[in-house]
């Protein structure tokens, strides 16, 4: 078993399988999913999500700094109100090792204002306060993934130019530790979910999902609410096989546990 996540020659990430959001298409992760680019504004290499006006939720481990390009909101790789990166935020427990704590907050450096927000129809997601272990009686039973995905298993292109989504089972961590073990990697149950390991999964993470949502779909008062449960961390490849594989582990770190830190970070 290898691990995979945003950088190095198995450590990459793209969302595989799944479907095109369309352009049209209302009430989408497009409203809060957010590109991040090198500062040539050029190269991109995570998803990340808009949890504030001028804040953006990612990975730590995507390594993001101060001057990258964001591209919030809109289906198309390009799309999207264009800002930089003013400040970086990683939690203080992330641990490369297991990309434990996987979690970052970007601070614009200019960020939108409110109308510039409605007219490009952004919604912030909101962050989840679900307190669930495995053990509940009551628990997420699935999820919605979004990414700009690679077309094919091997992750050798380039992806897709359109924001691709998918929905991702939860998955059991009973299910999931033979595979991080047999890596191995560490993991914290009570901080991190686990995906994709089911007898017939329809997505899988692969190259630059890193950083994107795991989200739900709610309606509040008549309104779409995406609340953010997880954001991707890893996913768990064979030696043996493709670079992205359906059917191992994707796993996500969980928001719940982190969101007082994330809040504390959301300084205006």
């Amino acid at each position: 078993m290898v691990l995979c996540g945003p950088h190095g020659p198995v450590d990459s990430s793209r969302l595989l399988g799944g479907r095109v959001v369309g352009a049209a298409e209302a009430d989408s992760p497009a409203v809060f999913f957010t590109k991040i680019f090198l500062g040539d504004g050029v190269s991109f290499f995570c998803g990340g999500s808009l949890i504030s006006p001028r804040h953006v939720l990612t990975r730590a481990g995507c390594g993001v700094e101060v001057g990258d390009v964001l591209r919030v909101g809109g289906t198309g790789i390009w799309d999207g109100l264009e800002v930089r990166v003013g400040e970086v935020a990683v939690h203080p427990d992330y641990a490369p090792n297991g990309h434990l704590y996987d979690v970052a907050v970007l601070t614009m450096a200019d960020p939108p204002t409110a109308a510039d927000l409605a007219a490009a129809g952004l919604v912030p997601a909101r962050l989840n306060g679900w307190v669930w272990t495995e053990r509940s009686a009551s628990k997420p039973p699935s999820f919605v993934v979004a990414g700009f995905g690679a077309i094919d298993a091997a992750g050798a292109t380039l992806g897709s130019a359109a924001l691709k989504v998918g929905i991702q089972r939860r998955s059991n961590w009973s299910a999931c530790t033979p595979a991080t073990a047999a890596v191995p990697v560490p993991t914290v149950v009570a901080a991190q979910v686990c995906t994709n390991v089911a007898a017939a999964p329809t997505v899988s993470l692969c190259s630059n999902d890193g950083g994107g949502p795991l989200a739900r779909r709610y309606v509040f008062r008549g309104r779409v609410v995406w609340q953010l449960f997880g954001v991707a961390s890893y996913w768990v490849t064979s030696r043996e096989g493709d670079a992205c594989m359906q059917g191992l582990p994707n796993v996500f770190t969980r928001v719940e546990p982190v969101r007082q830190w994330i809040w504390r970070q959301l300084v205006w």
